[in-house]
């Protein structure tokens, strides 16, 4: 087996994540399982935990999730309309390049935060 093909790079040390970068790696992490979901909604099985809901008329509604809480996509707009569940996959993996950007950041944090304030005691 030879490298000689491939770019080699130093070893880089890995540095630990600050709280934004975790928030983006849980969703995207919880993003590319629903992907796996949806894969296997095409194939005729059905898992739990799917942010999707089929319709009666096949169509699928998905919204993307943090914690319990759906992300607002736009101003008002926490849902997409998808009329197959391929169109759905091509929705979230736009939806993951939108969340590596960083532009659900101020949202996660929100949640985050209200999320750690169940968990604090009462006095």
């Amino acid at each position: 087996m030879s490298f000689a093909d491939m770019k080699l790079l130093a070893v880089q040390p890995r540095t630990d994540l600050d709280a934004v970068g975790k928030r983006r790696l849980r969703l995207t992490n919880q993003i590319k399982k629903q992907i796996a979901m949806l894969e296997d909604h095409t194939l005729g099985k059905k898992r739990r935990g799917a942010w999707y809901v089929e319709q009666p008329d096949g169509s699928l509604i998905i919204s993307v999730r943090y914690g319990k809480q759906d992300l607002e996509l736009a101003k008002g707009k926490h849902a997409i309309d998808c009329r197959a569940p391929e169109e759905c996959i091509v929705a979230l993996k736009q939806a993951l390049l939108v969340v590596l950007k960083g532009t659900f950041d101020d949202q996660l944090a929100k949640i985050s935060t209200q999320i750690r304030a169940r968990f604090k005691k009462a006095k």
